[in-house]
């Protein structure tokens, strides 16, 4: 379980050791207005902060609410 107590924004580094491929990502939040509701990814940026992932994302991804978590 994640929060974030100061801001509504949270920003994950997940480094790997060599080419990947990522075929799934799940995300599961609260209903109302603490649910997530976009998730940008970056590819190869060690150096990712708040001040550069307010731009466009490689990818961006809009999520939906579903409350069973359905995949």
């Amino acid at each position: 379980v994640v929060e974030s107590d100061d801001d509504p924004e949270l920003l994950f580094s997940i480094p790997f050791n060599g080419a990947v491929k990522i075929t799934g990502l799940c995300v599961i939040g609260e209903n109302g207005p603490s649910h997530p509701n976009t998730v940008k990814l970056w590819s190869n940026l060690p150096e990712l902060r708040f001040e550069n992932a307010r731009g466009k994302g490689h990818q961006e991804i809009s999520l939906t609410y579903d409350p069973s978590g359905t995949l």
